[in-house]
């Protein structure tokens, strides 16, 4: 349970620190840790921000959005990096399928001896 909570905490810490490794362990953590935050965070600002008009709520569930892109794209560079893998492939989840498959994939994929 303590490597469960490091794992989300390392993740937190590093949203805008794309150097490190980040193992398979602690990239899968986060990785389902950001998609739950997401969720939860996007249904807290679409239902209870009542605020007096629409572009408000969509402003911060953009800026919300934009936060957690970035802190998975940080997330995914130092697991890149632990695979020994070009960082050019940061690419990647700017391409909405494709993006979201490497994102799995990199779940599964295991260090290269």
């Amino acid at each position: 349970m303590n490597k469960l909570f490091q794992s989300i905490k390392k993740g937190i810490i590093g949203t805008f620190n794309f150097d490190g490794n980040s193992n398979q362990f602690e990239y899968c953590i986060y990785f389902i840790f950001l998609i739950i935050f997401f969720l939860f965070g996007a249904y807290i600002i679409t239902n209870f921000l009542d605020t007096p008009g629409e572009a408000d709520s969509l402003l911060y569930y953009f800026g919300f959005r934009i936060i957690l892109f970035i802190s998975l794209l940080a997330n995914i560079s130092r697991r890149l990096k632990n695979l020994k893998m070009n960082k050019g492939l940061l690419i990647l989840p700017f391409i909405p399928i494709v993006g979201a498959l490497f994102a799995i994939y990199l779940c599964f994929a295991s260090k290269k001896k």
